[in-house]
């Protein structure tokens, strides 16, 4: 968990508001608010067998102690219970490419599906969801992209079809900083430096193989503009795991 964040404080906080010994925070003047009764043991135990991951601590505690899930808790329009939580993707996000994220706030990649180890945790205001790591317990912004223009999306010879694609960032490196930076009216810090994360701030030199960092991936070159079409120059290389690389030959004929 991220140094400076008092769980302790962010609890009560969040206690008081749902108990109704606080008001919501000041700034936040959207529609209803209604949090639902903490889960109990074997509801959340349930939810770990079935997902075959044990809940991350925040996350655990927030549906045993504060809330099962409800409208307008945190950021987000809905955050839902922990009978609804569901795994949807089928591709592992590298460590490397976490940490990466971690040490550089406000970067993000570039996604077409939600990694699996990651849970969606709430639909956000800006167009967007929220999403938790089963792994680390770092909190995700996932939000619309753009369209892939004439992406070949698998590996028959079918005519391209446009490819929606997402971009990821970390929003906290914990849930309970999450609350702190929404309690605080600081949520929005997260998209003060909005630019994609470079290959060389992720430590990979020391892999076997340093490409594999990128799988499940998009990765794109100093001169590729997603309004465009490919050009014949362009060096498209796919890869069965989600990861498709478009790159400009800048030297080409």
């Amino acid at each position: 968990m991220r140094a400076g964040v008092d769980r302790q404080d962010v609890w009560s906080r969040l206690r008081a508001i749902r108990e109704g010994d606080a008001f919501r925070p000041s700034w936040d003047k959207s529609g209803a608010f209604r949090w639902f009764s903490p889960a109990t043991e074997d509801e959340v135990q349930a939810a770990e067998e079935r997902l075959g991951y044990t809940l991350p601590g925040d996350l655990r505690h927030l549906y045993s102690k504060i809330a099962n899930g409800g409208v307008r808790l945190g950021p987000v329009d809905y955050f839902p219970g922990v009978e609804d939580l569901a795994i949807r993707g089928d591709w592992q996000l590298h460590p490397q490419i976490e940490e990466a994220l971690l040490r550089h706030p406000g970067r993000y990649v570039i996604v077409d599906s939600m990694p699996k180890s990651l849970i969606e945790i709430g639909s956000s205001q800006i167009d967007g969801y929220t999403a938790i790591s089963l792994l680390t317990g770092y909190v995700y912004y996932v939000a619309y992209w753009d369209d892939l223009p004439d992406v070949i999306i698998d590996s028959s010879e079918s005519e391209p079809v446009p490819l929606p694609v997402w971009f990821m960032a970390l929003a906290a490196p914990s849930l309970s900083g999450w609350f702190e930076r929404w309690l605080d009216n600081r949520w929005l810090e997260q998209f003060s430096d909005h630019s994609r994360l470079s290959p060389e701030m992720v430590e990979a030199d020391d892999l076997l193989d340093p490409d594999a960092v990128w799988r499940g991936l998009y990765r794109f070159g100093p001169h590729w503009h997603f309004w465009e079409q490919p050009l014949d120059n362009t060096d498209v290389a796919y890869d069965s795991a989600h990861a498709i690389y478009w790159k400009y030959v800048e030297d080409a004929d």
